[in-house]
């Protein structure tokens, strides 16, 4: 809230003209009678003493399938390695003031899901699940949490008992939005580490997404793009991406038109070490 606004007017846009859809009082606004698996396009602009301010931009929104749930915070896990080499396990938190719903869906590489599962939580309760006794499909790539509360939470993967190869385990937080520049800073060389870069795109656009390789010296390697619908996510090495120059790319930075979220997974040839982590979101964002 705001002490000099008196109202907010909120406008969609239809057959590409911008009509005002409400005027709300408070700085927030429910849609309702919406289609599901249908595009809607909103602005904002506040109005005070002194007449109407700038709007605000455009932001496109995406109605769930029928029967997908969602909530009003949520939390992505980039990483689900496989469930052959890796036993996962999922942490999520209600750090809201109140119980909630916590719910979890897990999708595969085309954005569908292919599980979703719920329970309550009360205040700063901890809900904890094993990957591999969820009785989910096979073919997962990412997870969701969501609820109607303030969540935290991390996913943490090790290599399974019966893997005859030293243990290694590693983790990432929940990440709770994307962005739209994304940078890894450290990318360990080809020669001794099996690299992976992994996208995912959360806003349900179909996005232009481009990944750009630089050296240690910040001599741009390269350039390679392509289009992700909506939900998807997109697993490649550096070595596909940028043929040729295997042990001199230092670092990655990623830019698309919508939100992705973005992780770097890398073990050693000799798969004794694993290390991963989430893109930064580039500065200004």
């Amino acid at each position: 809230p705001n002490a000099n606004v008196d109202h907010y007017v909120v406008y969609t846009m239809e057959n590409s003209f911008v009509i005002r859809e409400a005027v709300v009082t408070e700085n927030r606004y429910l849609a309702t009678g919406l289609s599901p698996e249908h595009w809607y396009t909103f602005q904002a602009g506040a109005i005070g003493a002194g007449g109407q301010g700038a709007t605000s931009d455009f932001i496109w929104v995406r109605t769930l399938p029928t029967g997908e749930r969602d909530g009003l915070y949520r939390l992505f896990y980039n990483e689900l390695p496989s469930l052959a080499t890796y036993f996962t396990g999922i942490g999520i938190c209600n750090v809201g003031d109140a119980s909630a719903e916590i719910g979890l869906t897990i999708y595969d590489a085309d954005g569908i899901e292919i599980w979703e599962s719920s329970w309550p939580a009360a205040p700063f309760e901890q809900i904890t699940r094993a990957v591999d006794v969820l009785s989910a499909p096979a073919g997962g790539a990412y997870l969701k949490a969501w609820a109607d509360e303030p969540l935290a939470g991390f996913e943490l993967y090790y290599s399974r008992p019966e893997d005859r190869a030293p243990f290694r385990f590693d983790g990432l937080m929940g990440k709770n939005m994307g962005a739209r520049h994304l940078v890894f800073p450290m990318v360990s060389p080809s020669t001794e580490w099996t690299v992976d870069l992994q996208l995912t795109e959360l806003s349900n656009l179909d996005n232009d997404v481009t990944v750009r390789a630089w050296s240690a010296d910040g001599l741009l390697l390269g350039s390679w793009s392509q289009k992700m619908s909506g939900g998807s996510q997109l697993k490649l090495s550096p070595e596909e991406m940028f043929p040729g120059h295997n042990g001199i790319i230092a670092s990655l930075d990623v830019e698309a038109y919508g939100v992705i979220a973005g992780s770097l997974c890398s073990v050693s040839k000799d798969m004794t070490r694993l290390v991963s982590y989430l893109g930064l979101a580039a500065t200004g964002q």
